[in-house]
C-alpha cells in the first residue's frame, strides 16, 4: 500500500489485492487503464511525501500536498476506463514551491455493476386463454432463475431482462411472471384496459410498466424524442452539469440548473409522438456563466391513461 493511502486511510479495511497505486514524477503523464471495468479513485496527491519516489536534488519539504489532487484526479478519472492526467503546477498548483513534485494516486479498477432500470407502473389490461398480449420471457433469460413464484423482486428482474433487449414496456401476472416483446407497447388496444388489476402482478391482468429513458446532448446540440407508440411523458429535465466529466469542459461548478428546464422541455414534448429541443442559453438561460452545459432528459412513452407512480 502507499505511503498516501496508509496516511488517509490508515484506520480503514482494505483489499490490497484491488488496490493499484501509481506515480509520475512532475512534468509527467499518469495513465491509468482499467480495460473493460471502471476507474474508481481513492487517493490522490500532487506533491512530496518521501524522498525515494522522483528521486531529486530538490527534495527538502516531504510533507508537500496540493490539497486539490483528489478533486482534480477523480473529476478527470472517476467512473470512466481510460484516463490521463498531467503532473504540473499548473493543472494542480504549486503546494511547495521548489520542491521537485510528483503525482501519486491510488485506484481500483470495478466491474461495472449492471443498473436496475427505473420504471413506472402504466396501467393493466385483460388477457385471455387464446393469446397473450405480452410474449412471455420466463426460461428464456437469465435475470429469471427459478420458478417465478418463488422469485423475489420481480419488478426489477422483468425490467432488466427487458432492457437487456432493448425493450421499454413490460408487465407482470399470475404471481410475478414476467412478459415483455418488442411490440408490447402496441398490444393494450387489442385486449382492453382493465382497473382490475388486483396486487401487482398477481392476478390474471397484465401490470404494464415502462422503463424509463434518459436522452442527454451537450451544449449547442438538438435533444430528440420519439415514442413509436403512445405519447411521450416528461419526468424531468435539467440544462445545467450535474459532474465533471460529460460533455467535457471547461467546469466551474458542478451544481447547475436552469431553472427554466423542465417547464420548456415539458412545453416542447409532454403529451407529443416526437420532440426537438436545443440545449442553447437562448432557450433556457445561462445559469453558470463560464461552464460547459448539457440537457438531460428523463421520459417514458406513456400508452394507458391512468394515474401513475414511481415504483
Amino acid at each position: 500500500m502507499s505511503t498516501l493511502l496508509y496516511l488517509i486511510l490508515a484506520f480503514s479495511v482494505v483489499c490490497p489485492a484491488k488496490l493499484v497505486a501509481l506515480s509520475v514524477c512532475e512534468g509527467g503523464t499518469l495513465n491509468i487503464d482499467c480495460g473493460s471495468d471502471l476507474i474508481h479513485i481513492l487517493a490522490a496527491n500532487f506533491g512530496r511525501t518521501d524522498g525515494t519516489t522522483c528521486p531529486h536534488s530538490a527534495m527538502s519539504n516531504q510533507a508537500c500536498f496540493a490539497t486539490n489532487s483528489l478533486s482534480i484526479v477523480t473529476t478527470a478519472c472517476e467512473g470512466i476506463s481510460i484516463c490521463s492526467i498531467d503532473a504540473l503546477n499548473s493543472i494542480f498548483g504549486d503546494p511547495c514551491h521548489g520542491t521537485y513534485k510528483y503525482l501519486e494516486v491510488d485506484y481500483e479498477c470495478v466491474t461495472p455493476v449492471e443498473p436496475v432500470p427505473e420504471v413506472v407502473e402504466v396501467g393493466c389490461f385483460n388477457s385471455n386463454t387464446d393469446d397473450e398480449p405480452i410474449e412471455s420471457l420466463e426460461c428464456r433469460d437469465d435475470h429469471l432463475v427459478f420458478h417465478h413464484l418463488e422469485r423475489e423482486l420481480h419488478v426489477e428482474k422483468c425490467a432488466q431482462a427487458a432492457a437487456a433487449r432493448g425493450w421499454t414496456t413490460f408487465s407482470l401476472l399470475d404471481g410475478g411472471a414476467c412478459h415483455s416483446d418488442a411490440d408490447a407497447c402496441q398490444n393494450q388496444d387489442n385486449f382492453g384496459e382493465t382497473t382490475d388489476c388486483g396486487a401487482t402482478g398477481t392476478s390474471s391482468k397484465h401490470t404494464v410498466y415502462e422503463i424509463i429513458q434518459t436522452e442527454l446532448v451537450c451544449e449547442h446540440q438538438t435533444l430528440h424524442l420519439e415514442c413509436d407508440c403512445g405519447f411521450i411523458y416528461i419526468l424531468s429535465a435539467n440544462y445545467g452539469r450535474k459532474d465533471g466529466v460529460t460533455c467535457g469542459g471547461p467546469v466551474q461548478t458542478t451544481d447547475c440548473s436552469a431553472t427554466t428546464s423542465y417547464n420548456i422541455v415539458y412545453g416542447a414534448c409532454d403529451g407529443e409522438i416526437s420532440c426537438d429541443v436545443v440545449a442553447e442559453n437562448d432557450v433556457f438561460g445561462d445559469p453558470c456563466v463560464g461552464t460547459v452545459k448539457y440537457l438531460e432528459v428523463e421520459y417514458h412513452c406513456n400508452q394507458i391513461s391512468g394515474e401513475l407512480h414511481i415504483e
